[in-house]
């Protein structure tokens, strides 16, 4: 989820002052996410050795730590679902409240709020009546986000460009293309069809965290 930034990078730097200061931004952006991910992971693994868990705030005594650090996650989790889906709440936004759009005063941001809302809300309302819904958006997921995030970019990129892109230009991005969205495709659905089967009579008929084992 610390990289769902990738699907609407058009975007930021559509509304940037000065969009040719994108790549600072991504690389800043990238060392933070590898220093902090890196220090936690060596962190963890230092502490808990190879049994450690998925995410790791689970492996965390019970305790005001414990709670501390799942209200972060919290944090991250509802910014990273809300970074996905700011293209769907802005189409729900321009077909519905149009006037709202780009409108930063003070009404404007209060109705961009209620349809992020309503939005959130909703996914979290089908979530738990419909236990299965999460497989379902994890297929998906793995269907269409490498294809979205690795494939189409590196096509705009090259159609854009055309005979101007050089022969490195178009390695990297025939490299992105294949490694990433058609790897990234084939193993990602394959890993989440078996979690599937995996998980199939596992689930209550209601979400699962409302029971206990």
């Amino acid at each position: 989820s610390s990289v769902k930034g990738i699907y609407i990078f058009i975007e930021f730097m559509d509304e940037m002052k000065r969009p040719s200061d994108f790549p600072k931004a991504i690389y800043t952006a990238d060392l933070l996410l590898l220093f902090c991910y890196g220090f936690i992971g060596i962190l963890g693994y230092a502490i808990y050795g190879v049994p450690v868990v998925n995410p790791i705030t689970s492996a965390l005594s019970a305790g005001k730590v414990k709670r501390v650090a799942n209200g972060f996650l919290w944090i991250h989790v509802l910014i990273s679902y809300i970074v996905t889906g700011l293209v769907f709440n802005r189409a729900v936004a321009v077909r519905f409240v149009k006037k709202a759009v780009d409108d930063f005063s003070l009404k404007g941001i209060s109705v961009w709020f209620l349809v992020t809302l309503a939005s959130t809300g909703l996914t979290l309302l089908l979530n738990i009546f419909f236990p299965y819904l999460s497989d379902i958006e994890s297929l998906l997921g793995t269907l269409f986000s490498p294809i979205t995030g690795f494939i189409y970019p590196p096509l705009f990129y090259w159609k854009c460009a055309g005979s101007t892109m050089s022969t490195k230009h178009k390695f990297v991005a025939a490299f992105v293309m294949i490694v990433f969205g058609v790897v990234y495709t084939v193993l990602g659905t394959y890993g989440t069809i078996y979690s599937i089967v995996q998980n199939v009579g596992a689930t209550p008929l209601l979400y699962k965290c409302l029971y206990k084992k």
